[in-house]
């Protein structure tokens, strides 16, 4: 890894979402092609933020007003933090983009 690069790492919470996008669009809707691509996406956008950490907008989670960066990828939010401490961009939650996810953080 370059010294300039950050460390992905994912929440079981983020993993257990993204498996479950998976399993959703490839099983319940028989798309195992386009569960295939989006996970490519997925995939790319964020390992993006391995150089571009702070590219993301910020926003402010209920109840505590804790600040997370919204990353967009199709119809969907990856929910991320960036630790300066130990170089790593942490992946908290991907959701769909419907969901209401200004209050949606649990730790």
């Amino acid at each position: 890894m370059d010294i300039n690069n950050y460390e992905i790492v994912f929440t079981e919470v983020a993993k257990e979402e993204i498996e479950g996008i998976y399993k959703y669009i490839s099983e319940n809707l028989y798309e195992i092609d386009a569960a295939n691509r989006l996970m490519q996406k997925i995939e790319n956008s964020i390992l993006n933020l391995e150089l571009y950490p702070y590219s993301c907008v910020e926003v402010h989670i209920k109840p505590n007003n804790e600040m997370y960066r919204r990353l967009l990828i199709d119809n969907f939010i990856a929910l991320y933090g960036v630790d300066e401490k130990y170089k790593q961009v942490v992946i908290y939650r991907v959701i769909y983009g419907k969901t209401d996810y200004l209050n949606l953080i649990e730790e």
